[in-house]
């Protein structure tokens, strides 16, 4: 089987085999690389035989269980944040300003988009927010991305505490499949 390239293989391979097991390793080099060792658990970069050990360490293993925790109800934060000011642009509570061609005087093929903000006084005098069209669709690619971001979060912390108690890291191996599968979905939805 090639040698599969992964956070795990570096660091054993410039720090010694030892490294992790004599327990070497601190909490702020792991808390460092989870991004990366996130990445490597969703992208299959991992050979669970040769690191599932490594894994179930204390070290790695406690600080990656809170860091999809964390991860998630910081996404769940936004998504709700998000969700809302959709759905008060939605209510009427923000106005949304429209979005015109305008054609450049000098060169009529030279089109581009602009964003019109024509502020409606009687809602400026409200107090009620603007919002212009291109910002909207910001909001809501964001809220796409959050979403995705939040489901493999869960996915993780969900298998991530299944783990703790059956310590079983062989378990990780259908995320990757399962991640990808749900991402390749999400993104052919059209919204």
């Amino acid at each position: 089987m090639a040698q599969l390239y992964c956070w795990f293989s570096q660091l054993l391979h410039k720090k010694g085999q030892n490294y992790i097991s004599e327990g070497l390793l601190t909490d702020q080099e792991v808390q460092r690389n989870l991004d990366r060792i996130v990445n490597d658990i969703v992208n299959g970069k991992i050979d669970y035989s040769q690191y599932g050990a490594y894994m179930l360490q204390p070290v790695i293993f406690d600080n990656l269980l809170s860091y999809c925790r964390n991860k998630a109800a910081m996404l769940s934060a936004e998504l709700y944040c998000l969700s809302y000011t959709m759905y008060c642009i939605d209510i009427g509570q923000i106005t949304t300003a429209n979005t015109n061609i305008v054609r450049n005087q000098f060169n009529p093929d030279n089109v581009q988009y602009m964003d019109q903000f024509t502020p409606d006084y009687a809602a400026l005098m409200s107090g009620k927010s603007t919002v212009t069209t291109s910002m909207r669709n910001t909001i809501s690619a964001e809220y796409r991305t959050a979403c995705t971001e939040y489901s493999k979060y869960c996915i993780l912390r969900d298998v991530l505490e299944h783990i703790q108690e059956t310590r079983n890291v062989y378990e990780l191996q259908w995320v990757t499949a399962n991640l990808k599968q749900y991402i390749r979905a999400n993104n052919n939805l059209v919204y």
